[in-house]
């Protein structure tokens, strides 16, 4: 998995948020200690400010992020995209005339993300994306450099190549569509329709 860019102020809003919950949960901590005259080992250190503040960083990056009512406050909501979806495309390899179907697997916490893809011919993943919010149709688009790598019965004619997919989300999350290139030594571009499986 590897980072993805989201809008900054996503970012700022949570890091802002963490920091003060990890100043009220080691001050309460340590008052409770305080109060119960309970004195810890010497080999225990009460856990610090900034303790807090990674326990809650990471219980954010892996769980809380998901929970229904946190991606209702807009200002720290990343849309889960993560699962798998099944895809068809169209390249201009073969003029658009038929279909490719393909298995998507993405993979996502707050902050990382690893989009898969397998054909009958070849495999992809990603190694860059950008996850935003726009002012268009869509609430969200997903943008990704993949690399691809065919099997070794595909044609021979098909290398490993890079490429770029760009995605409108739908607002229910259960389908995303847009457009791919890849580079010169391909030249093709195409439609890609993910659906969730």
């Amino acid at each position: 998995m590897h980072q993805y860019q989201t809008d900054d102020s996503v970012r700022a809003n949570l890091i802002f948020t963490a920091v003060l919950l990890a100043v009220g949960l080691a001050y309460f901590f340590n008052t409770a200690l305080q109060y119960f005259e309970i004195q810890l080992p010497w080999w225990f250190e009460s856990p610090s400010i900034l303790g807090f503040y990674g326990l809650i960083y990471w219980l954010y990056d892996k769980h809380l992020w998901k929970i229904g009512w946190i991606q209702k406050i807009d200002w720290v909501k990343t849309p889960n995209i993560s699962g798998i979806w099944s895809a068809e495309i169209k390249t201009s390899h073969d003029g658009f005339s038929q279909s490719v179907s393909a298995k998507a697997i993405i993979r996502q916490t707050a902050f990382r993300i690893s989009i898969s893809m397998e054909t009958d011919t070849s495999r992809s993943h990603s190694v860059q994306s950008a996850l935003l919010k726009t002012d268009k149709v869509s609430e969200y688009e997903l943008t990704y450099n993949y690399i691809n790598h065919p099997k070794a019965d595909s044609v021979k004619t098909l290398n490993i190549h890079l490429g770029t997919a760009h995605l409108h989300i739908g607002d229910n999350l259960q389908r995303m569509d847009g457009d791919y290139y890849t580079n010169r030594d391909r030249e093709n571009f195409g439609r890609i329709v993910f659906i969730r499986a």
